[in-house]
């Protein structure tokens, strides 16, 4: 007699079903993404006008800006981790396709699934330490060495941006399965 509780049901997604959770995460993730892109933008622009603002301060009268180093650190992180979403999502990132060019299609769809899906997996795992981190620098009340920042919000801020990327990752793997099944 068989248990009716171990039998394990496939649950089959059609291509129209998985083309709408495609439209949903794309949808849930365009205005994150462009938040992130003004969010790095504008960590870019202090970047460099604290950069001026520095050499010149030290330069004209030497007194450079306290903390300048701290401050072009986090804003370097937050510069970076949403950049690299943004760009993940207009595909900006480097491809090398030396052995791609010599495959069948069919075969290109599976690798892209294989790396998309490890490259989400990957960025799950950054998240979860991220927050982790987090957490445990809230506790230990860890700060910047000058002019003493707390570390944990930027470690929150770093397990956000990955975890866009790790949305997008996905959405892209959603999408390798829907042209792999075609």
């Amino acid at each position: 007699m068989e248990n009716q509780s171990s039998k394990v049901t496939a649950v089959e997604i059609t291509p129209r079903g998985l083309s709408l959770i495609i439209h949903c995460t794309e949808k849930i993730l365009k205005p994150l993404i462009i938040f992130g892109a003004v969010i790095a933008s504008t960590a870019l622009a202090l970047m460099m006008v604290l950069t001026f603002v520095s050499v010149t301060g030290r330069m004209a009268f030497e007194l450079p800006v306290k903390g300048y180093f701290e401050i072009i650190e986090l804003c370097m992180l937050l510069m970076t981790v949403f950049a690299i979403g943004f760009t993940a999502t207009k595909r900006g990132h480097i491809r090398v396709d030396i052995l791609t060019i010599h495959t069948p299609k069919k075969v290109n769809r599976v690798l892209d699934l294989l790396t998309y899906f490890i490259a989400c997996v990957f960025f799950v795992f950054v998240t979860w330490r991220g927050i982790v981190n987090g957490l445990d620098n809230m506790g230990d009340k860890l700060t910047t060495g000058v002019l003493h920042f707390p570390i944990y919000p930027f470690n929150f801020i770093l397990a956000f941006g990955t975890a866009l990327l790790a949305l997008v990752f996905l959405k892209d793997c959603l999408k390798a399965v829907k042209e792999v099944k075609e």
